[in-house]
């Protein structure tokens, strides 16, 4: 996801933009995506379906439609548009934090999935990128967020985040592998394999930001 977003998203930022390029731009893109999901159903031959579905799953994975959202979010709040006061509204915000734990704890297959699975892979990316997005939008800009994430030491995390996405993904290899034949207990798994993934990779974080990426940024500082 993260590779096309920087494939794709510096060409359409030269385009001059406005909300209703925003907008076409995400009616165009699920009529691409919708068509290329339905697609493959619609093939009797079995080898070229399954080519399909392939590229079906591709455009699922790739999930443009929230980069678009996203983009949309960004540019409301750069042009100060008038929604954006609505979003900051508090009976949106409790809407927004209500539906995100509702997809958290039961998700969204038994609503959209007993519809149509395409409706589903279809509708459900969507609707999460427009309630991560107002949630965004209300934490960082909002004074009056009833979710505020202005304390010390997550500003502290903040400066490691880097190390956080080079280093977690190797010590979630690590800690799996470790943890693997030692517990069968799958709720003492859980809780071990995320305690310790979390502490080695903020571990290493701080000491990366210390020891190695400061001298970098240093570096940088001269050319500022």
């Amino acid at each position: 996801v993260e590779e096309c977003y920087y494939l794709i998203w510096p060409w359409l930022m030269r385009l001059k933009l406005s909300f209703r390029f925003f907008v076409l731009l995400l009616i165009v893109w699920m009529c691409i995506k919708s068509a290329v999901t339905y697609l493959p159903y619609k093939v009797h031959d079995a080898s070229l379906s399954e080519a399909l579905f392939k590229v079906a799953q591709i455009f699922n994975y790739i999930k443009f439609e929230c980069m678009i959202v996203g983009g949309m979010m960004a540019y409301l709040c750069y042009s100060n548009s008038k929604i954006v006061p609505i979003l900051f509204n508090k009976s949106i915000q409790v809407l927004a934090y209500f539906l995100l734990l509702f997809y958290l704890f039961f998700g969204l297959d038994f609503t959209f999935g007993k519809v149509n699975a395409i409706v589903y892979y279809l509708a459900a990316p969507l609707l999460v990128a427009f309630i991560g997005g107002c949630i965004i939008v209300n934490l960082a800009l909002n004074k009056n967020s009833i979710l505020s994430l202005q304390y010390r030491w997550l500003d502290k995390l903040g400066q490691v985040s880097y190390g956080f996405y080079v280093y977690h993904s190797v010590f979630l290899i690590l800690v799996f592998s470790f943890l693997q034949n030692k517990i069968t207990n799958p709720i003492g798994f859980n809780l071990l394999y995320f305690i310790l993934s979390f502490a080695l990779t903020t571990l290493t974080s701080f000491l990366s930001f210390r020891y190695f990426e400061t001298f970098f940024l240093n570096i940088k500082k001269r050319f500022e």
